[in-house]
């Protein structure tokens, strides 16, 4: 099936996977499991959400806290300061003195945030230093594609949770459990259902706050935006991976209301979820 938008088509690929539904309704209970979890996981690097995901068999990863966010004026990269943070409608604001945040990027433009046409390396946004984020350079990198389809089809976890679609603090997208995640932290409904509806999970802040400290991970629909134009907010979630299909497109991972897992024309700008570099071998 192909959408499109202006001269790009945008393939999409649903990708079977097992469905497992949890009826209990969403609850918090005590914190006392999740600060135990933060302790085992030993230093968790600045800027990073304190969980562990494993992204192979042999290798597993720190998320970073927030979506990558751009200020073309200063040349300053940063997190955002909440994980459900997004831009919006200032990422049509194109040019070198904008003091404005932006947090959608065209693939591989870490060496150019601001370009969507007309180039050809990928340049991985994590060469960067970014700010809250250990201010040094190559800290921190993009996921491959098949890193992306292991964090959510083939990784095992304690619980054998690995993500659900989720409403938090009012912002719709999906959330990423850890490895060592333990279903009686917070009970979500439609676990490892990519058709679920995100009204599944409706999380307020104080609830957040305590999943956010347990080492979840939340991606936000962040829209994305073609050329000058923004769309998808609210209820369509990209996030790029360092994997270059063909010319003009690239792999990402996104979502929405009906399905996982996208090819995308290079030149959207969509979102980007850094992974601390350093690789923990399992």
């Amino acid at each position: 099936m192909g959408l499109l938008f202006g001269e790009a088509v945008i393939h999409i690929f649903i990708i079977s996977i097992v469905q497992c539904t949890v009826s209990l309704s969403a609850q918090c209970v005590q914190q006392n499991d999740s600060l135990s979890m933060v302790m085992n996981r030993g230093v968790v690097p600045e800027g990073a959400v304190n969980g562990l995901f494993s992204v192979s068999q042999w290798k597993s990863i720190f998320f970073s806290k927030g979506n990558l966010q751009f200020q073309a004026s200063t040349g300053v990269w940063r997190f955002a300061d909440h994980q459900y943070d997004i831009m919006r409608n200032r990422n049509w604001m194109f040019s070198s003195n904008n003091s404005n945040l932006i947090d959608l990027f065209a693939c591989g433009t870490g060496d150019n945030p601001i370009q969507f046409s007309n180039y050809r390396e990928f340049v991985d946004w994590g060469n960067n230093r970014v700010i809250n984020g250990g201010s040094r350079r190559r800290l921190w990198r993009t996921l491959s594609w098949d890193e992306w389809r292991y964090v959510f089809h083939e990784r095992s976890t304690v619980s054998g949770k690995r993500f659900a679609k989720a409403e938090v603090c009012g912002v719709k997208g999906v959330a990423l459990f850890p490895d060592d995640w333990k279903i009686d932290i917070f009970r979500f409904n439609h676990v490892n259902n990519p058709l679920s509806s995100f009204h599944e999970n409706v999380i307020p802040e104080p609830q957040w706050l305590v999943l956010e400290q347990s080492g979840v991970v939340f991606l936000p629909c962040a829209g994305y935006r073609g050329g000058n134009s923004y769309c998808g907010f609210g209820s369509f979630g990209g996030y790029w991976s360092s994997f270059r299909y063909i010319s003009k497109h690239a792999y990402a991972l996104c979502f929405n209301n009906s399905n996982l897992d996208i090819k995308m024309s290079r030149y959207l700008g969509l979102s980007v979820r850094l992974v601390y570099a350093k690789d923990y071998v399992l």
